[in-house]
């Protein structure tokens, strides 16, 4: 069976539209999910920072005790609500970065103000 040029002129149609229709939504599908994946990566990263900071009672030793029990236990407050919106995967995952990047910049304001206190 050899092919005519008609065969030969169908096939390149074939993959005319296949190329112009078909590929394109396939290469935004792949864009977007990467695009999600490096999302979900800084979003990991800026939890475990966030762990760090609230894990880290080192700011506390030179103040008195009530002192750094009230302090231990705010940050035990932070920690709780962080891990809710982490958990929390009905949310959208860029609502849940910004709440926790807020909340992040939030322990850093509490902690600077423990250490301006201590210094």
């Amino acid at each position: 069976m050899t092919l005519t040029i008609i065969d030969y002129l169908i096939i390149a149609i074939i993959g005319y539209l296949l190329i112009t229709y078909a590929l394109p939504p396939a290469l935004v599908k792949a864009n977007i999910k990467h695009d999600e994946i490096a999302l979900k990566l800084q979003f990991d990263e800026l939890y475990e920072k966030i762990v760090d900071l609230t894990t880290d009672n080192s700011i506390f030793k030179d103040l008195p005790k009530d002192e750094q029990k009230i302090g231990k236990s705010q940050l035990k407050d932070f920690s709780n609500k962080c891990f809710e919106i982490y958990s929390n995967e009905d949310d959208d995952i860029k609502n849940r970065y910004h709440k926790l990047l807020d909340y992040k910049n939030q322990i850093e304001k509490f902690r600077s103000s423990i250490q301006k206190e201590t210094a």
